[in-house]
């Protein structure tokens, strides 16, 4: 026979099991969706980085283009690279330009194309590297012969 203490035990640990079991699934759903939206998250940023690397290559290719056929491109056939009509075609991106890039300070370059004191320090690496070959007699005489030019 049974206890009265006893009596709707059975329904008691019914609930708590499935009360314990109703939280586990909660949990788990949360994981599931969380996991889903870092998962398109990623899959955005990683679109992005691709999309913005391939307009690089692509800008860099017609950089170069320009440059076989004009030795010395003008500002504006520079930035006409950058016209839509220019941008490459990928689905579902769209290019924006957030600014115009700043043109170039024409003071800073000699024809030659480097800064005076850019081909100081070119002399002096030349300079250093032949005499680690043993091409001069020494650095201290290769530096009167820079300071001299």
């Amino acid at each position: 026979m049974r206890n009265s203490s006893e009596r709707g035990i059975a329904l008691l640990t019914t609930i708590l099991v499935l009360m314990l079991m109703s939280a586990l699934l909660v949990g788990f759903t949360t994981i599931v969706i969380s996991d889903q939206r870092y998962r398109f998250i990623d899959r955005d940023r990683g679109q992005a980085f691709y999309a913005a690397a391939g307009a690089i290559e692509k800008l860099t290719g017609d950089l170069g283009n320009l440059f076989l056929t004009n030795v010395a491109p003008t500002a504006a056939q520079i930035t006409a690279l950058t016209a839509p009509a220019k941008q490459p075609s990928i689905a579902g991106v769209t290019y924006a330009m957030g600014n115009t890039p700043a043109p170039l300070p024409a003071g800073l370059f000699t024809r030659s194309g480097f800064a005076p004191a850019r081909q100081a320090i070119r002399r002096r690496r030349i300079c250093r590297f032949q005499s680690r070959l043993g091409r001069t007699r020494g650095w201290s005489r290769c530096r009167r012969r820079i300071s001299s030019t």
